[in-house]
C-alpha cells in the first residue's frame, strides 16, 4: 500500500508550492508537529530598519516531537570498520517469526555483520525496564548471523516489554560493541 510515485510527485510539489508561498508571506510552518519550518534572516538590517543586499533569508527545518527519534531506531555503520558488530535486525529462531518480535523461549537469530566467526569472543547484552541487563549466550557465530539462547532471565518479562540488544565482539583484548538495536518481547501464539 502507499502512494504511487506519480501521485507522490504531485504532492510533493503542492506542498514545496504552498511552503514557499508561506515562507513568502513571512509565515513559520508547522507539519502537524513531524517538522517546522522557521525564516532566520542572517545579517544586519539599514539604519532605516529595512533590509538590505547584505541580509539573507535562511529557513530552518526543526523535527518536532513526531519525529523524535533515539539511536536505537537505526544504525550507522562506519563501513571501512572491519571490527565494530552492526545489528541489522533480531528475530526469533522459529516458524512464522517476524523481525523485532521475540517469541518467548526461542533462541534469537541476530542479523548484521563484523561479527567474526568465533562465538567465544562474541557476546550479547539485552537491557529492559530502565536499566535491568541481562546477558544471553552465544550458541552460533557467523560474519553475518549469531544465535543467541534465549536468556531465562527475560522469561518472566511482560509481553510487549521492549529490549535494547548490543552484541560485543573481543579482538586482540579490545571490545567492539554495536549501536543498540531494540525488539519487542511476545508470547508464542
Amino acid at each position: 500500500m502507499g502512494v504511487k510515485p506519480s501521485a507522490a510527485n504531485g504532492i510533493a510539489t503542492g506542498l514545496c508550492e504552498q511552503l514557499f508561498k508561506e515562507f513568502k508571506d513571512g509565515n513559520s510552518v508547522n507539519f502537524d508537529g513531524y517538522f517546522y519550518g522557521r525564516l532566520y534572516l542572517d545579517g544586519t538590517v539599514n539604519a532605516d530598519g529595512r533590509i538590505s543586499a547584505a541580509n539573507s533569508i535562511n529557513i530552518r527545518l526543526v523535527k518536532g516531537v513526531k519525529w523524535a527519534l533515539a539511536a536505537s531506531d537505526f544504525s550507522f555503520t562506519n563501513i571501512a570498520d572491519d571490527k565494530t558488530p552492526n545489528v541489522e535486525f533480531l528475530i526469533s529462531a522459529s516458524t512464522g517469526a517476524v523481525r523485532g518480535k521475540l517469541i518467548k523461549g526461542q533462541a534469537i537469530l541476530v542479523n548484521g555483520s563484523t561479527f567474526g566467526d568465533d562465538a567465544e569472543h562474541v557476546s550479547a547484552k539485552f537491557v529492559f525496564d530502565e536499566g535491568t541487563e541481562v546477558v544471553g549466550t552465544v550458541t552460533s557465530c557467523g560474519e553475518n548471523l549469531i544465535t543467541v539462547a534465549w536468556p531465562s532471565a527475560m522469561s518472566d518479562v511482560p509481553d510487549g516489554t521492549e529490549v535494547t540488544l548490543t552484541v560485543t565482539r573481543t579482538e586482540d583484548d579490545m571490545e567492539y560493541i554495536s549501536m543498540p538495536k531494540t525488539a519487542t518481547v511476545i508470547s508464542a501464539a
